[in-house]
């Protein structure tokens, strides 16, 4: 049970970081530099971003890699009964794994459905550029810029939590 544990938490930690840092780079780097491009420029940015790189892939990817080995992880250490709900430590934990959890459907539900505007909007701009794509494109990146604030900041709390609780013993 103990190797299960800990190829769990591998394949929960080592996404989950990497998606908590692209998701750093998107909110502290990205969202931020587009709309400073100009409008052409951005559009291209974009375009290059969803259309021909593994961005678009990479969040559905390492999300989904990170929630399905908590779940797993979870039924581990709940076997274990480590962290309970008449403890500090499992009440933050469990914070911690809500968070996450909404993290993952946020993601999945609002940034994906965003994102996925986005590439289609890419791709018609980049076929047949028009003054109304323009304005649509535009409208989308600020929408997404702000789901992906609050994608981010559950992420924060998610590991912030998750990592804490064990010293709350």
């Amino acid at each position: 049970m103990d190797l299960l544990a800990v190829l769990f938490r591998l394949l929960h930690i080592v996404p989950g970081a990497l998606w908590v840092g692209a998701g750093a780079l998107l909110v502290f780097v990205l969202d931020p530099l587009v709309p400073r491009m100009g409008q052409k420029d951005a559009h291209t940015f974009t375009r290059h971003l969803y259309l021909r790189s593994i961005f678009g892939r990479y969040f559905p990817i390492l999300g989904g890699i990170a929630t399905l080995a908590g779940f797993l992880l979870y039924g581990v250490i709940s076997a274990h009964k480590a962290y309970t709900f008449d403890s500090l430590a499992g009440i933050v934990f469990h914070l911690g794994v809500v968070a996450g959890l909404l993290a993952a459907i946020w993601g999945g539900a609002r940034e994906g459905r965003l994102s996925k505007q986005l590439a289609r909007l890419s791709a018609e701009q980049e076929a047949k550029p028009t003054a109304a794509n323009d304005a649509a494109m535009a409208a989308t990146l600020q929408k997404l810029a702000g789901a992906s604030r609050i994608g981010f900041a559950l992420l924060l709390v998610a590991v912030s939590a998750m990592s804490s609780a064990r010293y709350l013993y």
